[in-house]
């Protein structure tokens, strides 16, 4: 659903990619190494803000949290340029603005009860962290990835000056970011529509979460090797087990198990063959003119590639979504028939 439905690739991948980016370019102006110069620099800075805070009210949340917290460290720090983080806070907020008085919030709302009620949408939100987080960090492939995960901070903190010994917040608050994300995420949609709603906003989250959960692991293991508990001498004996587990993991638990069962029973070659011989028809009674096109009803189901397919009603929005796209005035299934 996030990469594979349109709503979720352009408005969470693409947010999180520029988010990416733009975190790149504030420690870019951390560190003095700007683009051009200064100038330019702030100026990409503030259009990514403006950008971002448009794409939906997770990357939203995001961006008003990162900022806070900089602003705050270096106001407190007083900084040389604390003028122009707090200006940067200024912005997003500003820009967050328009997002939350937009019109369309109210036109969305209306759609649903139970909105805006903040006790119940706290605890919700509350209960929805709790459950992902402990969903997420028990996945076997999740729990092998960080026992493999280690040399590569061994690596990092020999050959990167960086990485070494680099701790610019409180580890404390880095354990916090965990639930943090997740939260941030869930809470919006509780707010607004008083349900959690599709999970796109959580695979955002995972993004995020996993990011974070590395960081934290690397800090812990440069903790560990500060206090001369070298985790690397108890690391070697258990090696080819994490990764005996992490393949295991990935290829017999949820996605990777439902991947192969769909190839082995041959699912997912019945289910392109059927796709492949409907796109032709469908294209081939486009270029000829027709207004509307009949087509035979899918007899397989993919766990991993299916989630909606058209109807016997013509109005159905996913039949004239198609019929859109391929320029036809109908389309449905031949089952009505």
């Amino acid at each position: 659903e996030t990469f594979y439905w349109y709503t979720g690739a352009i408005t969470y991948q693409l947010a999180n990619i520029l988010l990416l980016c733009y975190l790149t370019l504030l420690l870019r102006f951390f560190n003095r190494s700007y683009k051009k110069n200064r100038t330019v620099h702030l100026i990409l800075l503030l259009v990514l803000i403006i950008i971002l805070t448009g794409f939906n009210e997770t990357a939203m949340l995001y961006l008003l949290a990162i900022n806070f917290l900089i602003a705050l460290r270096v106001f407190r720090s007083n900084h040389e340029h604390k003028n122009i983080f707090l200006l940067l806070l200024l912005i997003t907020v500003i820009a967050s603005g328009f997002v939350f008085f937009a019109p369309g919030n109210a036109g969305r709302e209306v759609r649903f009860t139970n909105t805006h009620q903040f006790v119940y949408s706290l605890y919700m939100s509350v209960l929805q962290t709790v459950r992902f987080m402990f969903k997420w960090i028990v996945q076997i492939p999740f729990i092998a990835s960080t026992f493999l995960f280690i040399p590569v901070s061994f690596y990092l903190q020999n050959h990167s000056s960086f990485f070494k010994n680099r701790i610019f917040i409180s580890p404390i608050l880095t354990v916090l970011f965990l639930p943090g994300i997740i939260f941030i995420s869930v809470f919006p949609a509780y707010w607004n529509m008083g349900i959690l709603g599709q999970h796109r906003t959580l695979n955002a989250a995972y993004f995020y979460f996993i990011l974070i959960w590395f960081m934290n692991v690397h800090l812990f293991i440069n903790y560990l090797r500060a206090n001369d508990r070298q985790p690397d001498k108890y690391y070697q004996n258990f090696k080819k087990a994490f990764v005996f587990l992490f393949i295991s993991g990935l290829l017999f638990t949820n996605n990777g198990n439902a991947v192969i069962a769909d190839l082995i029973s041959g699912r997912a070659a019945t289910y392109n063959d059927q796709m492949q011989r409907r796109f032709a028809i469908i294209e081939t009674a486009s270029a000829a003119g027709a207004k509307e096109v009949v087509i035979e009803n899918l007899t397989t189901n993919p766990a991993t590639l299916r989630i909606y397919d058209i109807t016997c009603d013509e109005e159905n929005w996913i039949n004239k979504g198609l019929a859109d796209y391929f320029e036809l005035e109908r389309l449905r299934l031949k089952a009505c028939d």
